[in-house]
């Protein structure tokens, strides 16, 4: 449920915003949602903001951002709330940054959620794959990020400009440093089967089909798909 609260925050305060649409990656209660096999994404890679697993911060309220907007300052906004509305509604959830999203960088702009926090926003994210949202980041502390290993920002830019970003982009899988077998994928990767209406995940290394999209509906947002009217 949605509870509709009184706005408290002041345009002074809102950092970052826009609208797009929410999809979900992972899940800590409920990792086998919507037919999915999430389990992967919980322990494979630290988070953007954190030396630590989506397992290890053990939170649903997770949010991964624009990564290349995220990239440009984290001390700016990994922690901050966030507030995610739905057709017009503000939800009063303790949601925070902590991730960076590819697709939300370079494709449909929107935000990346755990399955129970979309689930909460839209009933029938399970069904359709992705929401409609809008959102506003505040200059508001909500989970602690440590900044000590940097001594400015400049000091931070470039050890973040020195990284690539298949290690902290959380749907990019598996670096490239690491050699497969010809014809295999990167365990935990997601993608749209070549009929563009099934959404597959590497599982095993082997591409297996996880939802297929409704009539009228397609899969796209390449490495974090969903499903989309057509």
């Amino acid at each position: 449920m949605i509870i509709k609260s009184p706005r408290l925050v002041s345009a002074s305060q809102i950092i970052y915003s826009g609208s797009g649409i929410g999809t979900y990656y992972y899940d800590i209660q409920n990792p086998y949602a919507c037919n999915q096999d999430m389990s992967s994404m919980n322990t494979a890679n630290d988070v953007a903001c954190w030396s630590k697993t989506l397992e290890d911060i053990n939170s649903q309220y997770l949010v991964a951002m624009n990564v290349s907007e995220l990239d440009t300052d984290r001390t700016k906004y990994c922690g901050k709330k966030v507030i995610v509305s739905v057709n017009g509604v503000a939800s009063n959830l303790p949601l925070f940054i902590g991730d960076g999203c590819e697709r939300c960088a370079t494709g449909p702009p929107g935000l990346d959620l755990s399955y129970s926090v979309a689930n909460t926003l839209y009933s029938s994210v399970c069904k359709y794959g992705h929401l409609d949202l809008s959102w506003e980041v505040v200059d508001e502390i909500v989970q602690s990020f440590d900044v000590s290993t940097y001594s400015d920002n400049s000091d931070y830019t470039a050890s973040v400009q020195s990284l690539d970003v298949n290690n902290y982009a959380h749907n990019m899988g598996n670096t490239a440093s690491e050699t497969l077998p010809a014809g295999s994928c990167p365990t935990g990767e997601w993608q749209c089967n070549n009929n563009a209406a099934i959404l597959e995940q590497c599982i095993d290394n082997s591409w297996s089909p996880r939802e297929t999209c409704p009539a009228g509906y397609s899969c796209q947002g390449g490495s974090s798909p969903y499903c989309i009217i057509v």
